[in-house]
C-alpha cells in the first residue's frame, strides 16, 4: 500500500493490495526468503507483503491459536524503522479493545533482530479482497461498514491519534463480516505535535487533497479517507480512478482539479450521495465536524435504507387469451396492474336500495307430502340412556337397620354408638 520515506508514496489501489490479511500493514515487504524464528510461534505461512514488512499466519503454542504476525524488514538498528515500530506498538496499545480496531497480542524481535507484532488473525480478508472477488458492495453493507469504521476513527481521534491511511485494504473482515480497522504503522500522535509520520508513505488515491498538497493531516483528512473508501465500495474504483500508465503526479493532479464523478447506480439514495460528497469535499471545513457525526449520519441512512428498500418491479404478466367468439384482431383485455380502488363516499342523496329480486321458481312439479295423523306428540322418557353399550342402572342395595341395643343404660353405652346417634 505504501512506499518508504525515501521512495515517496505509491498507489496500490484496491486492485493492487495484497490478498488476505497482508493489508494489515498496508503493504510492507520483508527481505530474505526464510521464515522468521520467534520463540513460541511455529508454522509460518506468508499471506501478504509490501514495502516494509511481510505478514504471516502462525500458530502460537502457548495459547493454542492462529495469529497474524507482521515482521518488519529492517532490524532495530535502523533508527527510522525503530521509530516506526515503537510508534505502531504505542498506538495500537492505546486502542486495543475497541471492537472495530485490530487487537495486538505481543511485540518483540526475531532471532535476527527484526521487529515483529503478533495480532489477531481475521480470515475474512480485507474489503479490497472482497471488491476483487465480488465487485461493488451493496448500499446497506457499505453504510454498515462505514459506520463501524467511523466509530473506530472516533476512538482514535479521542486518543489524539490520526490513522492517515484509511482505505479498503486496511479494513479487515471477521468471520461474521464485522469490519476491523488495521495498519496504524504510519499513524501520528498529537495532531501535529509529533509529525514524524508526515514523511512516511500514504496512498494517493485515498489521500485528502490537503495531504497531497503537503499540508499537515487532520481529523478531516481521515474523514476524507473514509469517504473515498465508501465511494470505492459502491463504485468499485477510487473516487478519481486509477488508469493504466498513470504516474503519481497525474493521479495527484486529477484528485486536485477534477470534479467527482457520480456513482451510476440506481439504488444509491440521494442522501447517501450527498454524504459522500460532503466527506470528499476539497475544503476540509466543509466535511463533517468529527467522526462521531459521520457515524450517526451513516446509521441514520442505514436505517432509512432498510425502511425504504422496495422489491424490484416484476415483469408484466401475459394478457389472458381473447374469447373464442371474439372477431380476429380484437384487443385483449389488459391485466390488472394496481390495487383495487375504494369508492369514495358520495355527498349527494343516495337513491333507494333496489328491491331484492324474487327467488327462481322450481320448474319441477311439487309433490304433496303424505298426510300424517293428528295425534299429539309423545313426550320422550326423562332418564332413558342413549348409550346401549352400558348396562341398565341397578337399584342400590337395601341398607339393613342395625339391631337395637339391649344392654346397659344410656350412660354406659359405647361411645361410637352415642356419637352416631343410634336410638334404642
Amino acid at each position: 500500500m505504501t512506499g518508504s520515506s525515501g521512495e515517496g508514496p505509491t498507489d496500490p489501489s484496491p486492485e493492487h493490495d495484497p490478498p488476505g490479511q497482508g493489508a494489515i500493514d498496508g503493504g510492507l515487504s520483508a527481505t530474505g526468503g526464510h521464515d522468521p524464528l520467534i520463540n513460541g510461534y511455529r508454522s509460518f505461512t506468508p499471506i501478504g507483503q509490501g514495502g516494509f514488512s511481510i505478514v504471516y499466519t502462525a500458530y502460537q503454542d502457548r495459547f493454542d491459536r492462529t495469529v497474524a504476525v507482521k515482521v518488519i524488514s529492517s532490524d532495530l538498528r535502523d533508527s527510522a524503522a525503530a521509530r516506526r515500530f515503537t510508534r505502531e506498538c504505542r498506538v495500537v496499545g492505546k486502542l486495543t479493545g475497541h471492537p472495530n480496531i485490530i487487537t495486538v497480542f505481543e511485540a518483540g524481535s526475531t532471532a535476527d533482530r527484526r521487529p515483529f507484532i503478533a495480532m489477531q488473525y481475521l480470515p475474512g480478508g480485507s474489503v479490497a479482497d472482497l471488491l476483487r472477488r465480488n465487485g461493488p458492495l451493496g448500499v446497506a453493507d457499505t453504510l454498515r461498514i462505514g459506520a463501524a469504521i467511523a466509530d473506530a476513527l472516533q476512538a482514535a481521534h479521542k486518543a489524539k491519534i490520526l490513522h492517515r491511511d484509511v482505505k479498503p485494504g486496511n479494513i479487515l473482515l471477521s468471520e461474521r463480516g464485522d469490519p476491523v480497522l488495521s495498519d496504524f504503522g504510519i499513524a501520528s500522535r498529537g495532531f501535529g505535535t509529533d509529525m514524524s509520520a508526515s514523511q512516511d508513505a500514504f496512498t494517493p488515491s485515498f489521500a485528502a487533497p490537503e495531504v497531497l498538497r503537503g499540508d499537515e493531516p487532520s481529523v478531516a483528512s481521515d474523514l476524507y479517507g473514509l469517504g473515498a473508501t465508501m465511494y470505492a465500495m459502491l463504485a468499485g474504483t477510487p473516487p478519481f480512478g486509477v488508469r493504466p500508465g498513470d504516474s503519481l503526479a497525474t493521479m495527484m493532479l486529477r484528485a486536485l482539479t477534477e470534479e467527482l464523478a457520480p456513482i451510476r447506480r440506481g439504488d444509491v439514495h440521494s442522501d447517501v450521495d450527498g454524504l459522500l460528497r460532503a466527506l470528499l469535499a476539497r475544503d476540509p471545513s466543509a466535511r463533517p465536524r468529527d467522526a462521531a457525526t459521520a457515524a450517526d449520519e451513516l446509521r441514520r441512512l442505514h436505517a432509512l435504507e432498510g425502511l425504504t428498500r422496495r422489491p424490484a418491479p416484476r415483469p408484466p404478466a401475459d394478457p389472458p387469451p381473447a374469447p373464442a367468439d371474439a372477431p380476429p384482431g380484437a384487443a385483449r383485455p389488459a391485466p390488472f396492474q394496481g390495487r383495487p380502488c375504494r369508492r369514495a363516499p358520495s355527498t349527494t342523496q343516495t337513491s333507494p336500495a333496489r328491491p331484492t329480486p324474487p327467488a327462481l321458481r322450481r320448474t319441477l312439479p311439487r309433490q304433496s307430502a303424505p298426510s300424517r295423523p293428528t295425534t299429539p306428540p309423545r313426550r320422550p322418557p326423562r332418564c332413558r340412556s342413549t348409550r346401549p353399550h352400558l348396562a341398565p342402572r341397578q337399584a342400590p342395595p337395601t341398607r339393613r337397620r342395625p339391631r337395637p341395643f339391649r344392654g346397659k343404660t344410656r350412660e354406659h353405652r359405647p361411645t361410637s354408638l352415642v356419637t352416631r346417634g343410634w336410638r334404642t
